[in-house]
């Protein structure tokens, strides 16, 4: 097994628009009622809209919100695409006109609106807004001849007894709405603004159960000292501490300063790998001292099942516990990410 491992590791290791006419001017009280889906926009839907391994797979935006841990049993978690533009005759060159998308979405209860992932923004032109209010998003949108969306996952607090029932607003130039949170527990709807803007809306309840999880235990050794580059293993433990597996792989710094590592799951006996692993990672160290920037750092990522279709979370530190040594203590946490009890991800009518 360690041979197989070793020629695994070695091999591994060599390894937007230029029309500059205004859109029309809408006013936000403009509520066009619901109509039926076409079939394009059923297609748009099902390409755009997270399913459960999107979701443990996906990289959050960056913004100023930390949300909270998907399993996090305190929140209900809905997640919800808006995608909004030209959505008749899409990228038709013909089209000369360009409309002004940007908008907010909040709620007005104790929650959270973490931005999961922007669609088809254009660089330069379309952009997430930080936002120091959890319960908010902001965004700068423009659109001509095709479409833009935004895919979040709203963390709505359990426990709370609200005068009035908490919803989601979605506003924009051209519409403004408001939703029910039970509405958002399965919803697909689409609303027609003009011969050319629309807007639809996809959103379903995530129901996480409890799933397998464990411990990891281990080494991360630097190649040199500039920890830019080197090779982890150790021990993979479930929950009450029974060896489970053996994990190995390395990390690296790619030519655009990007810090990854990839890695493999095998059988504790066997010559048998049961998962793959890649992620990033990063030096987070906090001592003030020479050689101490490279003396402390973390690393999140995903694992996939060889033969099963299963994917789960894993994130942990490595810790040098003497200064300047190449070799740190690596520890972490491993999740299954089991599908969710209810998933309407498909189900688009």
């Amino acid at each position: 097994m360690k041979t197989i491992f070793i020629l695994m590791l070695a091999f591994l290791w060599s390894l937007g628009c230029d029309h500059n006419e205004n859109s029309p001017t809408y006013s936000k009280k403009n509520q066009p009622s619901q109509e039926s889906l076409p079939d394009n926009i059923k297609t748009l839907i099902q390409e755009h809209a997270p399913t459960d391994i999107n979701l443990a797979e996906k990289q959050w935006l960056t913004t100023n919100v930390n949300p909270p841990d998907l399993f996090d049993t305190s929140y209900d978690i809905y997640a919800v695409t808006f995608i909004w533009g030209h959505l008749f005759n899409l990228y038709d060159s013909s089209i000369d006109i360009t409309t002004d998308w940007s908008g907010s979405m909040y709620v007005n209860g104790v929650s959270i609106i973490a931005p999961v992932y922007a669609i088809d923004f254009e660089a330069g032109q379309d952009s997430i807004i930080g936002e120091n209010d959890s319960a908010r998003a902001e965004w700068v949108s423009s659109v001509c001849g095709d479409f833009d969306g935004l895919t979040s996952l709203i963390f709505l607090k359990r426990g709370i007894t609200y005068v009035v029932a908490p919803w989601l607003s979605f506003e924009a130039s051209p519409i403004a709405l408001q939703f029910d949170f039970f509405q958002l527990e399965n919803l697909t709807a689409f609303y027609k603004i003009d011969s050319a803007n629309a807007l639809v809306v996809h959103a379903r309840r995530i129901w996480p159960h409890h799933c397998p999880e464990g411990t990891m235990i281990g080494e991360w050794i630097k190649a040199n000292n500039a920890g830019d580059s080197g090779y982890f293993s150790g021990q993979w433990l479930d929950d009450n501490g029974n060896l489970t597996g053996i994990y190995s792989g390395y990390f690296c710094t790619s030519n655009d300063g990007s810090r990854i590592f990839e890695g493999w799951l095998s059988h504790p006996i066997l010559d048998v790998v049961l998962a793959y692993m890649r992620g990033t990672w990063s030096y987070d160290d906090p001592r003030m001292c020479p050689l101490c920037g490279t003396g402390y750092g973390r690393y999140k990522g995903v694992f996939k099942f060889d033969n099963e279709p299963k994917v789960g979370i894993i994130e942990g530190e490595f810790i040098e516990h003497n200064i300047g040594s190449l070799e740190m203590t690596m520890r972490g946490r491993w999740k299954v990410f089991c599908p969710f009890t209810t998933d309407y991800s498909d189900n688009i009518e």
